[in-house]
Parts: C-alpha cells; sequence; structure tokens
C-alpha cells in the first residue's frame, strides 16, 4: 500500500471515531434531557419534596407561610440564585444536576404553595 493511501485511511478512520463520539455524546444529552421534570410539581415531587415537605435539613417545609413569607419578600431572583448556589444544608440545585430552568420551574411551584 502506498504510504498516500495509508494517511487517507487514517484520516478517514480519524474522522469516523471523532463521528461516533458524538453521537454518543448525543444520544448520552438526549437521555439526560428526556429524565428531565417537565413541571414545577414534577420537579418538586422528585428532588425538592425529600426535604421540604418534612422540613427536614433546614428545609421551609411546604405550609410554612412565616418561613415562606421571609424568603419571598427577598424575590424570585434571589430564590433562584440561592437553590442554583446552595445555602445552609441544601445543595447546589438542590442536589440535583438540573438546569437552571427547571430549578426556576420547581422554585415558582413552591412559592404557588406558601
Amino acid at each position: 500500500m502506498k504510504l498516500g493511501a495509508s494517511r487517507k485511511i487514517f484520516a478517514v478512520a480519524a474522522i469516523l471515531v471523532n463521528a461516533f463520539v458524538a453521537i454518543d455524546a448525543m444520544a448520552n444529552a438526549l437521555a439526560a434531557a428526556a429524565d428531565l421534570p417537565t413541571t414545577g410539581k414534577e420537579a418538586y415531587e422528585r428532588g425538592c419534596a425529600s426535604c421540604h415537605s418534612a422540613g427536614s435539613n433546614g428545609a421551609p417545609f411546604i405550609g410554612d407561610h412565616a418561613a415562606w413569607g421571609l424568603r419571598i419578600a427577598q424575590g424570585r431572583m434571589t430564590l433562584y440564585r440561592r437553590t442554583i448556589l446552595g445555602k445552609g444544608g441544601m445543595p447546589p440545585r438542590g442536589g440535583t444536576q438540573w438546569p437552571d430552568a427547571t430549578i426556576r420551574l420547581a422554585v415558582d411551584y413552591m412559592v404557588s404553595l406558601n
């Protein structure tokens, strides 16, 4: 085999490997997106309720209007930021890997209950 042909084969092989890596990454991203909650209620039930339904780890429980009133008065942007970054006993994003939009859905849902 000529040297030029070998280089072409290696170039095509490299392209195919990169394509397979990209396809695998896209498949993983789609699988993760398919597992995201689509409503605030679903996000609350799948992630937030474990602490906020009982007030564990210092989380204000749903229905504690005094505790939530203080937080709501600080504004939604503050609630979003503290949820995304973590606060007190709550880890960042409530311990999930959800994107900001899903976190906002969950926060909005919990605010609506209080």
